[in-house]
């Protein structure tokens, strides 16, 4: 294995990201926050080197997988919003969907990064991950 510490740290990650994703928008007593695990995340991956691009590639898209099914439980509540905060919510959801597909490009981009651009586009993809943990955060909110 190329980087056990970094397997071991990715291991511990997705076992806290699967045993608080049941509670995530179910039970929002839990207080899960997106901008919380999105910062925990970019703190990880921002101090990758170009040396370990795959790594920090691979930390990008475990935190996008973990997006996306928190985005597919937000579409799932669409019954549970009230009739008079719904067009509100359903635009925090389609600019949630646009600041995703953004981030999504962006972690694309880093996979494609040389060393000169490394820092940089990884900088680009640390500030799509902020704007959707914010935006991700407007719509749970106008979901309630």
């Amino acid at each position: 294995m190329r980087y056990p510490m970094i397997a071991c740290a990715a291991m511990a990650a997705m076992m806290s990201v699967s045993m608080t994703t049941g509670a995530a928008l179910g039970a929002e007593s839990r207080d899960w926050s997106a901008k919380e695990e999105v910062k925990e995340a970019w703190t990880d991956i921002k101090s990758f080197t170009v040396d370990r691009k795959e790594d920090a590639v691979a930390a990008g898209r475990q935190l996008m997988d973990d997006v996306n099914a928190r985005i597919e439980k937000l579409e799932a509540k669409s019954e549970e919003v009230k009739a008079d905060a719904r067009e509100d919510w359903q635009r925090d959801l389609d600019r949630l969907r646009e600041i995703r597909a953004v981030a999504a490009r962006k972690l694309e981009a880093l996979g494609d990064s040389t060393t000169e651009t490394w820092d940089d586009v990884k900088e680009g993809f640390g500030e799509a991950l902020d704007d959707l943990a914010d935006t991700f955060e407007r719509a749970r909110s106008s979901s309630r």
